[in-house]
């Protein structure tokens, strides 16, 4: 034990600026590696060569289940024999940063066969520096044990629980003998985030989720100075990492227990993807995330850091090759967070509900294999398919992990609400076959899913047709036929329903609009900061679903004005060219542009009196529906302090999200192209600028939404321009409400 350790205490006393953070790879790669190249060269040094692998893992293994106070007295013993040159405070600060390295032996041998990582893998060996550096501390340690938590000392650190990259975790105890853990965050990157961006998080995380029983109490925090931290529950019953152990062996009842333990994890997460005006998202799901309370209750844990700390591991996992030479992390090896991120956050794309239903789907996969160090690869399907997984949990699986978001559950409460949804019986009995709402074979075959995703594919069409044309029972019906309610278009289905429940309607020409109930909202909200005008929309009202299309435009007026057609009087022209592919079909439902407001409400006229609908009207709609319309009814403050809205607001608008001039295409778009807003209303936001009823200023009228001309700070909720009523420009364009008659 003693030829190892002497050399990593030799090597941290040449390497002392590297020891300061190890944590830094990005700015100390090739020193972090240069250090465990002499720790390597200094222990083969001490030891013969036939006897180095076996000497090695003799000394790791000691160390790993040495008693820690022995390891500890240990470790002082060597740092003062080998380094009793060197000044008292330097001893210290190595004897204190080599006590660590048990925790870090044990995270580097954790496996399946041996949870506790307290022996050595049979085809482990250290050949390389990059086999030193797992077993190396991210950082020496600030905090000892008995000292006060910093700018609270009504608590005491009892017991270290562990020390990365991000910072330190440790146990904590009040005079009242109460248990808490604190979690220090001392990465000067993860603080900067944490002081700017997660600080919004934590104050919503302490005010929305700390009464949630499946979710750990956030009690305090400390955001300031140089050590801040975060001060959580303490649960008795240890992380689901470790507890996994104890779960039956019997694939069947695993399998229940799977399924069951996730739909649990995925409520939980569905209410904070529900939360507003900020959806909370974890991003560093995983069984070491998931604790268990008192009366083995599950609760996620490292809520309000969950992204900072995903991003310090995915950041190492990112620099892991050193100076040319590949370096395994513990957090790349073993169990952390790279193996749940999504193929999104792995890019570093902005945080998604979805990225949290990735790692739910990975752990569901790795519990119904029993191994929770299993990652995803080409093999799952053979994996599962193996075990007779039935076929429903397979799509289930299939869609929790699709690599393309927009494949993938938008968020928990589908993932949720799919989980519900499976048979009891999700494992077939060998040589039997399992009854799933008819029978497959012994063994399935991923083609037979990819079969029902097919199937799935040319109904969800099918009912996109019934629906266009109005037929909303046929669509409804084609829809439930489906294999399996996770293979549904899910806004397909939702826009049924609600013609069904009397909340959507389609005229005789087949505009469909949106029912918008009154309420009370704040105009001119944006960037965080709510309006400060109240606005009563006194009586419910219809809104169109989509901006009115040329061919909505051409029944009625009998021509089309529109600049981006193929035909009429722009035949020929740059409008034309722009179009080059596009079926008929697409063409028809472009939205109709070059339209002035006279122009419009002249077509408004003839709609009038063509339908006559006894007791409604059509209009253009006021400035203070369309934007409480496009905030998806938003009745609250918070809710009216975003920039844009679709499934859940934000304050940045992607080109993936609406049709602006950031996206590059110079043309419009087919309506409902982009995602709608929570009243399932499309292209609010960006194709053509839709004229509202309202004076601007004189005689020009108010325009909204942007266009495909504009910028994306154009097509703000809040943002308003006027032109004159008599302007027609290929980005000018119209949306329908239906009021009641009398109602102006």
């Amino acid at each position: 034990m003693i030829e190892f350790f002497s050399a990593v205490a030799a090597g941290l006393a040449v390497a002392a600026p590297v020891a300061q953070n190890l944590g830094q790879i990005a700015q100390g790669g090739r020193r972090i590696w240069g250090l465990a190249a002499d720790i390597l060269d200094r222990f083969r040094a001490r030891v013969p060569a036939d006897q180095q692998q076996a000497v090695l893992k003799q000394a790791l293994t000691q160390a790993a289940t040495m008693p820690a106070a022995e390891f500890e007295k240990k470790a002082e013993e060597i740092v003062e024999l080998v380094l009793a040159d060197k000044p008292v405070e330097e001893r210290k600060r190595i004897a204190e940063t080599i006590k660590l390295m048990p925790d870090r032996i044990r995270a580097t041998f954790a496996r399946q066969d041996d949870p506790s990582g307290t022996t050595a893998p049979p085809q482990w060996a250290a050949t390389r520096p990059e086999d030193i550096i797992p077993l190396l501390p991210p950082r020496p340690p600030l905090f000892r044990r008995g000292d006060p938590v910093p700018d609270n000392n009504r608590w005491t650190l009892v017991d270290r629980l562990g020390i990365g990259g991000f910072g330190e975790v440790w146990k904590a105890r009040n005079r009242e003998d109460d248990f808490s853990v604190i979690k220090f965050c001392l990465d000067p990157g993860s603080q900067e985030r944490m002081f700017t961006h997660e600080r919004k998080i934590i104050k919503l995380v302490r005010a929305e989720l700390d009464d949630h029983p499946n979710i750990v109490k956030l009690m305090d925090s400390h955001l300031e100075g140089p050590t801040p931290w975060l001060q959580y529950e303490f649960a008795p019953g240890g992380d689901l990492l470790h507890n996994f152990a104890t779960w039956p062996k019997d694939l069947a009842a695993r399998a229940t227990m799977a399924v069951e333990k996730v739909l649990i994890l995925a409520e939980t997460m569905a209410h904070c993807h529900a939360l507003r005006p900020m959806a909370v998202i974890h991003r560093d799901l995983k069984p070491a995330n998931v604790v268990i309370g008192k009366k083995g209750v599950y609760k996620i844990t490292d809520f309000g850091i969950g992204d900072t700390t995903a991003r310090q591991a995915l950041e190492e996992a990112r620099i892991a090759t050193i100076s040319g030479h590949t370096a395994s992390t513990t957090s790349i090896r073993y169990f952390n967070t790279p193996m749940y991120a999504s193929p999104d956050q792995k890019k570093g794309l902005d945080p998604h509900p979805a990225d949290d239903v990735h790692a739910l789907g990975v752990m569901l996969y790795q519990f119904i294999l029993g191994n929770v160090g299993l990652e995803l690869g080409i093999d799952m399907w053979n994996d599962l398919e193996s075990l007779h997984v039935c076929p429903q949990l397979l799509v289930v699986l299939d869609k929790a992990v699709a690599t393309r978001v927009e494949r993938r559950y938008q968020h928990a409460g589908e993932l949720a609400e799919a989980l519900r949804t499976l048979p009891k019986k999700l494992i077939a009995e060998p040589n039997k076959p399992a009854p799933v709402g008819g029978e497959y074979p012994e063994k399935l075959l991923y083609s037979e899913i990819d079969r029902y995703w097919k199937d799935a594919k040319s109904k969800n069409e099918t009912a996109r047709q019934q629906l266009d044309r109005g037929e909303w029972k046929a669509a409804i019906a084609t829809l439930e036929a489906i294999f399996h309610p996770v293979m549904r278009d899910g806004e397909l289905y939702a826009r049924a329903v609600q013609y069904r429940d009397g909340k959507n309607f389609v005229n005789s020409l087949g505009i469909e609009f949106a029912f918008v109930p009154k309420g009370v909202f704040w105009v001119g909200g944006e960037k965080g900061k709510c309006g400060s005008k109240q606005v009563t929309i006194s009586q419910d009202f219809y809104i169109g679903v989509y901006p009115v299309t040329q061919e909505e435009w051409q029944k009625v007026m009998g021509n089309n004005p529109s600049y981006f057609q193929k035909g009429g009087f722009w035949k020929g022209g740059k409008g034309s060219s722009k179009l080059t592919g596009m079926s008929n079909a697409d063409l028809n439902l472009l939205p109709v542009e070059s339209v002035s407001w006279n122009n419009c409400n002249i077509f408004i006229q003839k709609l009038n009196e063509r339908l006559k609908e006894s007791g409604w009207l059509y209009r253009l709609p006021r400035e203070s529906e369309w934007e409480y319309a496009c905030r998806g009814g938003a009745a609250t403050q918070a809710l009216c302090a975003w920039n844009y809205y679709f499934r859940s607001p934000a304050n940045k608008l992607s080109p993936q999200k609406a049709n602006v001039s950031e996206l590059g295409l110079g043309r419009t778009t087919k309506v409902g192209t982009y995602e709608p807003n929570g009243l399932g209303i499309y292209d609010m936001h960006g194709n053509v600028w839709e004229w509202c009823e309202d004076a601007y200023d004189g005689s020009s009228r108010v325009i909204r939404g942007g266009s495909w001309h504009n910028s994306a700070v154009n097509a703000r909720a809040a943002f308003r321009q006027g032109y004159a009523p008599t302007s027609a420009y290929n980005f000018l364009g119209l949306r329908l409400v239906r009021v009641p008659s009398g109602s102006r």
